[in-house]
């Protein structure tokens, strides 16, 4: 359902290597523990958000014996297939199973409902950059027609201004507004993987009820990205309403001020 590669079954050596009671290094050098990609390997994954968009902390023999064994799991390759897989992997969705490694090699397993507990909480499944992810995801709902806004929306918000505080508190309003129309243009692939991984608590624990709630938190999570989602909107609607050499002419007067 989630297409994403499975997870490693968790190693009760690895937390205290990660939370850094035990260190990562042995006597003779060599390093214990460390991240594997998902989404592997690296020549291959050319889309850095892919690549960026899950990691778990393993034992560095298990992440040796995993790569002797696979050479790399199928990638994403429409929009909305990869907008799918980055915001389960943002969102921390964990497989119902898991690749166990042992002497006879890998084999898949159901993981019991503690080990998916601590894959969902502990930190050893994340995302590599939070900064890439949010940004691809941002880029992949500003890309999305404004056919279906009202004109009258586009006109209020591109009329208001962002030094005067009354003016200001409205158009970050609308820009709320305006980025959940957006985003409801997104979100109907998203939705089954993801209701499906929030009933059988599979997602983080604080993930919001919906996908595209979710996409909004991470899009605007701080004050400074909802001032840059403000000025992105601004450039695009003014080549939305006027053409896209007006937008050239206005867009970085509009995004200064």
């Amino acid at each position: 359902m989630s297409g994403l590669p499975l997870l490693i079954v968790p190693d009760d050596r690895v937390l205290p290597i990660l939370y850094r009671e035990v260190s990562a290094i042995d006597l003779d050098g060599r390093v214990t523990a460390d991240y594997n990609h998902a989404f592997h390997p690296a020549r291959w994954v050319t889309d850095r958000a892919i690549r960026d968009a899950r990691v778990q902390f393993v034992m560095r023999e298990t992440h040796d014996a995993y790569h002797s064994v696979y050479s790399g799991p199928p990638l994403p390759t429409t929009r909305v297939e990869r907008l799918k897989t980055m915001v389960l992997c943002a969102a921390g969705y964990v497989p119902p199973q898991g690749l166990k490694f042992d002497a006879d090699g890998p084999r898949q397993v159901d993981l019991t409902a503690e080990q998916r507990d601590r894959l969902r909480i502990s930190g050893e499944v994340r995302v590599a950059s939070f900064s890439v992810v949010q940004r691809y995801l941002k880029e992949a709902v500003l890309a999305q027609p404004a056919d279906h806004i009202r004109p009258a929306i586009i006109d209020r918000f591109l009329s208001l201004d962002s030094f005067v505080p009354d003016e200001a508190k409205e158009q970050c309003y609308l820009a709320h507004l305006l980025l959940s129309l957006f985003i409801d243009c997104i979100e109907d692939p998203i939705d089954e993987p993801y209701s499906f991984g929030r009933r059988s608590n599979l997602l983080r624990p604080d993930a919001p009820a919906r996908p595209g709630d979710f996409i909004h938190n991470t899009i605007v999570f701080s004050n400074k990205h909802v001032r840059s989602v403000v000025g992105e909107l601004t450039k695009k609607f003014i080549k939305y309403r006027d053409g896209p050499d007006v937008a050239l002419r206005l867009g970085g007067l509009a995004t200064a001020r």
